[in-house]
């Protein structure tokens, strides 16, 4: 299975058309998640990082309200941490999209509006 089939993977599953509008959405936002022009390309040749990063462009094309990450950046580096949480942040205010994020990353805590943790099999507000 090649990026675009995986990508539009809920669109085949829910019957769905796709349409032009929604390919171009698809390469915006592949483009944005530093994967430009690898649409052809086999899903399982891609690296973690990178097939994290398809997941997410899955999810938000399929108009998704709610995204759940558990560690979404375990895959990436510094500074393609950095890059992923700006672009999810920003796709998902645009796109009115709720993300749920599971992380041990101090630098991905930072990007959270609401923060919790567990300690002592206990869940705490982040301070």
């Amino acid at each position: 299975m090649n990026v675009e089939d995986n990508i539009l993977l809920p669109y085949y599953i829910k019957e769905r058309t796709v349409n032009e509008k929604t390919c171009q959405l698809m390469n915006e936002y592949l483009t944005i998640m530093n994967l430009a022009g690898i649409n052809k390309r086999d899903i399982h040749s891609l690296s973690g990082g990178e097939q994290q990063r398809v997941a997410i462009v899955r999810s938000i094309l399929d108009s998704t309200k709610i995204i759940l990450c558990d560690e979404p950046t375990a895959s990436l580096d510094r500074k393609n941490t950095e890059i992923f949480m700006k672009t999810l942040v920003d796709i998902t205010q645009k796109r009115n999209v709720a993300v749920m994020i599971v992380t041990h990353d101090e630098n991905v805590v930072k990007y959270g509006t609401a923060k919790y943790y567990m300690e002592d099999g206990k869940i705490r507000k982040y301070e």
